[in-house]
């Protein structure tokens, strides 16, 4: 489970937490496998299968559990926990669920409260500032266009999370490649713990993969500073001159591909 997934089940637990029942309605339909293969402990979770009178048979032994007044009754001795998923608009439903919805809480696309905003592209952007800052834009951008789906976000998150671990990310207390690199480029605040955890080579390998700049992973830390420098100076000077500009001299100069490094 990557970090999208892992984030959704949270805030789905918290509102269970919370308020017993969740009625998550979802007219992108966004979630829809998702849901098959949801599981939250001690937590029945109930999918609409196109028929309002069945799902309200199957939720009425759980509204057992609530007063006329839409609170958990005192006498009963296991309090419900239920998520029910509606994957259509709330508003289509001509409040088939009404009862469910005033026992408990209402998750779904737009809502005010911003943990119970299923909309796809807000919790994406809530994880990929977390993990990747940079990449937030293209996300986003990728959500609107439709070319990137649940599935594909949440192996991304976890590419994303991984691509910095271990003693890099202990060193500049980020996940972000991005922080790290300008944050070794413009400061040698860091170069005592490089030196004393021998993190160098893992910080080669993340230039190379990123950058596909080649360091020396043996080399000194100033000489692998300059490099690194002269490839970021030299990718934003190119970035703003079109081909026909180029000078010959720096047509065969290998410039990093990826777009946060070109703006």
């Amino acid at each position: 489970m990557g970090k999208i997934y892992e984030h959704i089940v949270n805030l789905i637990t918290n509102q269970i937490q919370d308020h017993g029942i969740v009625v998550w309605y979802d007219p992108e339909e966004a979630y829809v496998d998702f849901v098959k293969g949801l599981d939250i402990p001690d937590t029945k979770v109930i999918s609409f299968d196109g028929s309002f009178f069945g799902l309200r048979a199957q939720i009425e032994p759980f509204l057992e559990f609530i007063t006329e007044q839409g609170e958990p009754n005192p006498d009963c001795e296991v309090p419900p926990k239920l998520l029910v998923y509606v994957p259509m608009a709330r508003s289509d439903t001509h409040h088939a669920l009404i009862e469910a919805e005033c026992a408990g809480v209402v998750m779904e696309p737009g809502s005010k409260a911003l943990p119970r905003n299923t909309r796809l592209r807000v919790i994406a952007e809530q994880v990929f500032k977390k993990i990747a800052p940079h990449k937030v834009d293209e996300i986003r951008s990728g959500i609107d266009k439709g070319t990137l789906n649940l599935k594909e976000l949440d192996r991304l998150s976890t590419e994303l999370e991984e691509s910095i671990t271990g003693t890099i990310k202990i060193i500049f207390n980020t996940s972000d490649f991005q922080d790290v690199a300008l944050q070794f480029a413009a400061s040698r605040e860091h170069d005592k713990a490089i030196q004393e955890k021998s993190a160098l080579p893992e910080l080669s390998d993340l230039f190379k993969k990123h950058l596909d700049l080649n360091i020396n992973p043996s080399s000194e830390l100033k000489e692998a500073r300059k490099i690194l420098l002269r490839t970021l100076l030299l990718t934003d000077l190119l970035a703003d001159l079109s081909e026909e500009s180029i000078p010959k001299a720096l047509s065969s100069v290998p410039v990093p591909e990826e777009e946060s490094y070109k703006n």
